[in-house]
């Protein structure tokens, strides 16, 4: 077995030129999981000859590993890493962590990162976007001689910050609670889990950073919510990345509890993952959690009273009571099998109470040959009532009847639609309107 890989590696540093030094301190690569040696950060690394290779990788969560890819074929290498204490014989079951391609090019550079720390399997092969697929004949078996080497830019994650992260989980019941102002890592699954303690009112900022332009949802669930019943009741609080990365949002606890702070990737509300939406495994990310501190009140300038006639004063004025402000951003919302979907509108000034309504500009025809005719007209979606929402970003959820199913299948499960939000301003009613867009899953043929 020795013979079979230590070939093409030292026909890849006589033919692609890595010097003796290099050549030195590189780990071969195995084809079991089991036989897999530490790869070692830094070193250049030959590989190929076999159907896969394999290593192992100790990584920090957050670390961001940087593959400088050399191969003398044109073909795709695909990189990838497996969870930590990934076998031979569970390689099948589970997709990777987080996977990179050269996609043809030669030489190229490509990047890794961690969702969280352990040691993962390294994984490499050709013409496959997804290395368990060679156990079923897919891809190059031998695959074409290559190099590459590794580098952790800045060091990668620092001990003391990989020391105070906390392993999200993939479902609530053994979640741990989350370090507020630690830096966090996540991703590699369907949907992540913390527990967060929060005081009533008060606002979380996260600032966020992935490698994916894809959108991002954190959403906080009420106390005392289990795996049980996390499908039973929409989120409390809910903001979105909008597909910006690195981005800040915020998020404001309703009231005082222990809540479950869950994110998933692309899908405005975390429980689809139940039912097979967003990504699976998601995109590795990383975020900071912050809870500024309130402002420092200002004490009122004293407001000079008026004397009347009779003698006295005038009592001084009533300050007029706090306002709300409402906006809907332009957005695209996932619409499940069922009809329901989730609109994000943020909340200004004081608590939002309403109601929204989702509506469509659809065509339908009538007739055939020169009595056929296209007819337009705007119907209504579906719409939502919403009380009392705290300052922040939210997540509505709406659920469209069967007209509404059927509009969105008669255009192609994509639908523009705009949002109109009807809400209480001080004494006053005031609307507010937001573009979004839908997008629907087609259904398989059978």
């Amino acid at each position: 077995m020795l013979r079979r890989w230590l070939i093409p590696g030292a026909l890849a540093i006589l033919l692609l030129g890595i010097s003796p030094a290099a050549a030195g301190a590189a780990t071969p690569a195995a084809s079991m999981i089991a036989s897999a040696a530490p790869l070692t950060v830094g070193a250049s690394e030959a590989g190929g000859g076999a159907h896969i290779d394999f290593w192992q990788m100790q990584l920090a969560g957050g670390d961001q590993v940087t593959v400088d890819f050399t191969g003398s074929s044109s073909n795709e290498y695909t990189f990838q890493l497996y969870a930590p204490g990934t076998t031979d014989a569970t390689f099948s079951q589970l997709p990777a962590a987080d996977t990179a391609s050269t996609n043809g090019n030669s030489p190229d550079q490509i990047t890794l990162q961690a969702p969280y720390t352990g040691n993962f399997v390294l994984a490499v092969c050709q013409n496959t976007g997804d290395c368990r697929d060679v156990l079923t004949g897919s891809g190059v078996n031998p695959m074409t001689p290559y190099t590459f080497t590794t580098t952790l830019p800045g060091g990668g994650i620092t001990p003391a910050a990989a020391t105070a992260e906390t392993r999200a989980t993939g479902t609530i019941d053994p979640a741990a609670p989350l370090t507020v102002g630690a830096f966090e890592a996540g991703g590699g699954g369907h949907a992540d889990f913390w527990q967060m303690q929060l005081t009533g009112g008060s606002l979380v900022t996260l600032d966020f950073d992935s490698s994916s332009s894809n959108e991002y949802t954190f959403q906080l669930y009420a106390p005392g919510t289990t795996d049980a019943t996390f499908s039973q009741a929409p989120a409390a609080v809910s903001a979105g990345t909008n597909g910006s990365s690195p981005d800040q949002i915020t998020l404001q606890a309703p009231y005082t509890g222990n809540f479950v702070l869950a994110v998933c990737q692309n899908t405005g509300d975390c429980r689809d993952v139940l039912t097979g939406s967003g990504v699976n495994p998601m995109t590795p990310y990383t975020f900071t959690t912050a809870v500024p501190a309130p402002p420092v009140p200002i004490p009122p300038t004293p407001v000079p009273t008026l004397p009347v006639k009779g003698g006295g004063t005038s009592p001084p004025p009533v300050a007029p009571p706090p306002t709300a402000s409402l906006r809907i951003a332009r957005q695209t919302a996932t619409v499940t099998a069922t009809g329901r979907l989730a609109v994000r509108l943020t909340c200004a000034g004081a608590p939002c109470t309403g109601s929204i309504r989702l509506a469509a500009v659809v065509t339908t025809t009538t007739g055939t040959g020169r009595r056929r005719k296209t007819h337009t007209k705007t119907q209504t979606l579906g719409t939502a009532a919403f009380s009392k929402l705290a300052v922040g970003s939210h997540a509505v959820e709406v659920d469209l009847g069967a007209a509404g199913l059927a509009a969105l299948r008669h255009h192609g499960y994509r639908l523009k639609s705009t949002a109109t939000a009807t809400y209480r301003s001080g004494s006053k009613t005031r609307k507010t309107t937001g573009a979004v867009s839908l997008t629907g899953t087609r259904p398989t043929r059978r």
